[in-house]
């Protein structure tokens, strides 16, 4: 296969790892994705890790390369460190067969750090169901392994945290309660984390909430506010990020002008326009694109995504 030659050269860590040549691994066939896996464990493990690291920056870059095979495969591998690039390079992917794996990789891998990142991914994989991208059975899996994971007092707060947060976007009473029990524990991650949920949730009711603690004096929580700000919608949280554009911490302003410019609406649009001619080059920058953003939605093109 002409594969074959290629994983030598992998194997060979005295020469240097050429990324220009792992595009190679992308779109793998079915034999391919045989002999991919008989090879990746003969591969070294630092250069396993290279490898993946590498796929997920070419990935970042450029949308049309595909290595889910290798980020399926090394799902299974028995370092941690290239299990958990694996499980972030399947962000936004949306084959079904990926939902189990994942699953056990929050339940039941090793490393704290893996489970954590397989449940957020595993949201990814939420609102693929939500939005009726996923069968009924699917989305069942998802939301009652999630619903464990958040429920089971014995996991660590970061396992716990990060399914609380893909738990969100299913609009049941239970999650509804979840998220207000996050809220009230004394843990500033896991509430930082049940504001995101909020925000996931774009229930209007948590909105008095999410304006309350755009006066946090925790940054990390007046962020996750204008981020759930922006998901929930509501033009009455207009006037507050406005005052959050002037905040002290430069990830809050920029929260808040994506927040904006997710609202959108008259209001929202006129600043972001006087933020785009402002002085502030980091701020006029983002609400530019912001409005750019906006003008696609306008056009029938694709709406605004808030980042993390």
């Amino acid at each position: 296969m002409a594969l074959d030659n290629y994983f030598d050269e992998l194997r060979d860590t005295s020469r240097p790892l050429v990324t220009a040549n792992l595009p190679r691994l992308s779109g793998l066939d079915r034999e391919a994705e045989a002999a991919l896996r008989s090879a990746w464990t003969t591969i070294a493990v630092e250069r396993r890790r290279e490898i993946v690291e590498r796929m997920l920056e070419l990935a970042e870059d450029n949308v049309e390369f595909d290595f889910t095979a290798v980020f399926g495969q090394g799902l299974q591998d028995p370092d941690a460190t290239v299990r958990h690039r694996c499980v972030n390079g399947l962000w936004e992917a949306d084959d079904r067969a990926f939902i189990p794996r994942l699953i056990e990789r929050m339940t039941a891998d090793s490393d704290i750090g893996v489970r954590a990142a397989a449940a957020t991914v595993l949201g990814h994989y939420a609102m693929l169901a939500q939005t009726g991208k996923l069968l009924r059975r699917d989305s069942d899996r998802i939301y009652q392994a999630l619903l464990k994971t958040v429920a089971n007092a014995s996991e660590p707060i970061e396992v716990r945290r990060r399914a609380l947060e893909s738990l969100g976007v299913f609009q049941v009473p239970e999650v509804r309660g979840w998220i207000q029990w996050g809220y009230a524990q004394g843990e500033p991650a896991l509430r930082q984390s049940a504001l995101f949920a909020m925000g996931r949730s774009a229930d209007a009711a948590f909105l008095p909430t999410v304006i309350a603690e755009m006066e946090s004096p925790a940054a990390a929580m007046r962020y996750e506010a204008a981020n759930a700000a922006g998901e929930i919608g509501e033009e009455e949280a207009i006037p507050h990020l406005m005052r959050l554009l002037r905040d002290g911490d430069a990830q809050v302003r920029h929260a808040a002008v994506q927040a904006l410019a997710a609202i959108g609406g008259p209001r929202a649009r006129k600043q972001l326009r006087e933020l785009a001619m402002g002085t502030d080059e980091v701020l006029s920058e983002a609400a530019r694109e912001a409005l750019e953003a906006l003008e696609k939605t306008d056009e029938g093109g694709f709406g605004l995504s808030l980042p993390r």
